[in-house]
């Protein structure tokens, strides 16, 4: 039942990593001077991050608190907006918004070195809001964006996901 741990740990830790990804995004608004490439893409990368928990969330749970920045513990309004749910609709209308601005602003996987090859790209961004597209039914939105995934393939051989060597 939802009162389980397991439900309340999956729970804690979506909004752990909300919590992160908003003071990321907070934080990066106060940067200057440094390279606006390197703070567009962190900012991608934080709102990717944000829309994948809350598109756990919603899965899962259904209606529930948006907390959109880092809350004040002096704002009651603030605090009000930890305790409220969200419909499922504004939750997935939020999804979208973080994606697209996420898709506008991550580099082609191509462009990352090996060291960063585990990185959040444009690709990601789009096989995901193909995926938020997929569970809104918006069957014309799902093949636009998957059509949109470059540089991707699947591999020959299903067994070797499963070796070291996958």
């Amino acid at each position: 039942n939802a009162s389980g741990s397991s439900f309340q740990e999956i729970y804690r830790a979506n909004y752990e990593a909300i919590n992160r990804a908003n003071y990321a995004i907070q934080e990066l608004k106060f940067l200057t001077g440094a390279d606006q490439a390197l703070i567009s893409r962190l900012d991608g990368e934080a709102k990717f991050l944000r829309a994948f928990c809350y598109f756990n969330m919603v899965r899962m749970f259904g209606d529930v608190p948006l907390v959109d920045h880092v809350p004040s513990k002096s704002s009651d309004e603030d605090q009000l907006m930890l305790k409220l749910r969200k419909s499922k609709s504004e939750v997935y209308a939020f999804i979208q918004s973080d994606l697209s601005s996420a898709i506008a602003s991550l580099p082609d996987k191509s462009t990352y070195g090996s060291a960063d090859k585990a990185r959040v790209s444009k690709g990601s961004a789009l096989a995901l809001m193909a995926k938020v597209k997929l569970y809104l039914q918006q069957w014309g939105e799902v093949v636009s964006y998957a059509n949109q995934i470059t540089g991707y393939s699947l591999t020959t051989n299903y067994a070797e996901i499963f070796k070291v060597s996958g």
